[in-house]
C-alpha cells in the first residue's frame, strides 16, 4: 500500500505540473513529456531498492534476527544518501543531453532542460 501510494503521488505531481504547464505554453507541454520518461526510469531504480530493502528489514525482523534488519536498514540508507547524490547531479549536469537524446530542440530543450534541473532539486 505505502509503495502504490508512493507512485500515485509521484504521477499526480506529474500531471499536475503538465496541466499548469499546458495551459501557459504548449512547447512546455512537449518539454516536460519528453522528460518525465527518462526522468522516471531512474526514479523507478531508486524506488525497486527502497521497496527491496522493505522486504529484507521485514524478513529479518519477521526472522526474529532485528539486529540483521536494523544493519539492513543503516547499510540502505547510506547507500540510498549516495545514489540520491549521484542522481542529483546526474540531471543536474546532463539533463539537457537527455532532453536533447529525446529529440527536444530549441524552446522545448530549453524549457525541458530547466524543468529536470528543477525536477533535481
Amino acid at each position: 500500500l505505502p509503495v502504490m501510494v508512493q507512485n500515485l503521488v509521484g504521477y499526480l505531481f506529474i500531471s499536475t505540473d503538465l496541466a499548469f504547464i499546458a495551459r501557459y505554453k504548449e512547447e512546455g507541454l512537449s518539454a516536460v513529456s519528453s522528460v518525465t520518461a527518462p526522468y522516471f526510469v531512474l526514479l523507478s531504480f531508486m524506488f525497486a531498492v527502497g521497496q527491496g530493502v522493505t522486504v529484507l528489514v521485514s524478513k529479518a525482523i519477521g526472522g526474529n534476527k532485528k539486529e540483521l534488519g536494523s544493519r539492513v536498514a543503516e547499510n540502505a540508507i547510506f547507500m540510498m544518501q549516495i545514489f540520491s547524490f549521484i542522481y542529483f547531479f546526474f540531471w543536474l549536469f546532463l539533463g539537457k543531453k537527455i532532453v536533447e537524446l529525446m529529440g527536444a530542440k530549441g524552446e522545448v530543450l530549453a524549457i525541458g532542460s530547466d524543468y529536470i534541473s528543477i525536477l533535481a532539486f
